[in-house]
């Protein structure tokens, strides 16, 4: 039997012992996260393009990852460099070509959207390129209110004219069908709209706010945007914000949708002063600076299959960064 003493000893000896125990814990937890966090690292820093190239700008790499696709700061023509072949290909001097073109998994294969003017008025067409056989032909030509393409898979390509979804199978087989739709995000009337192959949805997080940047994470769950004036957000499928990113520019999902690539930039109201390419986590907790040069100004990076980052920087250069994490 223990007197009174004894079990105000023990009772005192084991209320320290479980806060101890809770510390060490919480320790171990901050450790985990901070590894995690360390984790990212950038392997090696590989330039495509030199000055004697041309000046290029808003890379984006195929699906499969041998092609890496680039365009001039004002869109006009597409071109890629083939990272087995270490060769530039120009695909086409179409206007606009390279603004979001959809890519397919082996990057033999583009669709893009093209514009011309007829009496001072914007008339914009759907081109789908065979870049192997240089077959071009012309999906709609000369529409009005003409969206960028969306490839879904290797199996269908998505556009609106006029806010009316429209699809196209695409390859040999016609009555190829997607197995599995992730919901895909437009802008319409200054709206957010989530279109899940059927039926469409919009949202607003931001009463009168202007979307830009909206993507879809690859689980399909979140949608990414920022709004012009303010900050970049993370939301679900029914409009309700999840993370509050902060200020960051030219947001993109990582493969497995745990980390967003962006720039982050300073200008003085018409250029650039300074720009580097950071990664942060999902969550908003962990913001890793993936470049940190004094002499260039780095921008518009997007992800590779194998967690590549591409970007342009404001000289022309095309840079690919091999990452792990």
């Amino acid at each position: 039997m223990y007197n009174k003493e004894d079990r105000d000893y023990l009772s005192v000896k084991i209320e320290v012992n479980m806060k101890f125990r809770f510390i060490v814990v919480l320790f171990i937890f901050y450790l985990v996260q901070n590894t995690t966090a360390q984790n990212f690292s950038v392997l090696e820093k590989v330039q495509l393009t030199t000055e004697k190239d041309g000046a290029f700008s808003h890379p984006l790499l195929n699906v499969s990852g041998t092609k890496v696709f680039f365009s001039h700061s004002n869109f006009k023509g597409l071109y890629y460099f083939d990272l087995q072949d270490q060769k530039i290909v120009k695909v086409t001097d179409d206007p606009g070509a390279g603004y979001k073109p959809a890519l397919l998994e082996d990057g033999d294969r583009v669709w893009y959207r093209t514009f011309i003017y007829k009496n001072r008025r914007k008339y914009s067409s759907l081109v789908d390129l065979d870049i192997i056989n240089h077959n071009k032909k012309i999906i709609e030509k000369e529409k009005r209110n003409l969206s960028v393409p969306m490839a879904q898979s290797d199996a269908n390509v998505f556009y609106t004219i006029a806010s009316e979804y429209k699809s196209l199978a695409i390859g040999e087989n016609p009555a190829k069908t997607i197995t599995s739709f992730k919901p895909l995000v437009f802008i319409e009337n200054n709206k957010l709209v989530i279109y899940d192959g059927q039926n469409k949805k919009y949202l607003n997080p931001f009463d009168g706010g202007v979307y830009l940047y909206p993507s879809v994470s690859p689980d399909g769950r979140r949608v990414l945007f920022r709004v012009s004036g303010g900050g970049t957000y993370i939301c679900d499928l029914s409009g309700k914000i999840l993370v509050d990113l902060g200020n960051i520019h030219a947001p993109k999902w990582s493969p497995d949708g745990k980390w967003i690539v962006y720039m982050d930039d300073k200008d003085d109201g018409y250029n650039f002063t300074s720009s580097e390419i950071h990664v942060i986590s999902s969550d908003g907790k962990w913001d890793i600076p993936l470049t940190s040069t004094e002499n260039e100004i780095e921008l518009y990076p997007a992800w590779g299959p194998q967690n590549e980052i591409v970007y342009s920087t404001e000289s022309g250069r095309i840079y690919l960064l091999k990452t792990a994490h």
